[in-house]
C-alpha cells in the first residue's frame, strides 16, 4: 500500500509520470506477493508478462499487456514489449 499512497501524493502534486510508475511498480509487488512473478528490479517489462503468460492467467496478461504498453510509451518513449509490438 506504500506504494499506491506514493502514487496518490505524485497525483495530488500533478507527478502524473510517478503516479503512473508507482501504480505499475504496485501491481507488480501485488503479482509477487500471489506468487504469480518473482520481482527483481533487473526483469523488464517484457520478462514480467513472459511469467505471467507461463503461469496461464490470460485474463491477467489481456489486463496487464496494455499497461505495459502504455508504461514503456509513458517512460522510454517507445510501446512496450507485448504481443503486438
Amino acid at each position: 500500500t506504500a506504494w499506491i499512497a506514493q502514487a496518490g501524493a505524485y497525483a495530488d502534486s500533478s507527478d502524473y509520470r510517478r503516479a503512473f510508475r508507482a501504480v505499475f511498480v504496485a501491481i507488480l509487488l501485488l503479482f509477487d506477493e500471489r506468487g504469480l512473478i518473482e520481482f527483481e528490479r533487473s526483469r523488464t517489462n517484457g520478462d514480467y508478462l513472459r511469467l505471467l503468460r507461463r503461469k496461464n492467467v490470460k485474463p491477467l496478461c489481456d489486463i496487464f499487456d496494455p499497461l505495459v504498453v502504455e508504461f514503456d510509451r509513458r517512460r522510454y518513449g517507445r510501446p512496450g514489449t507485448g504481443p503486438g509490438d
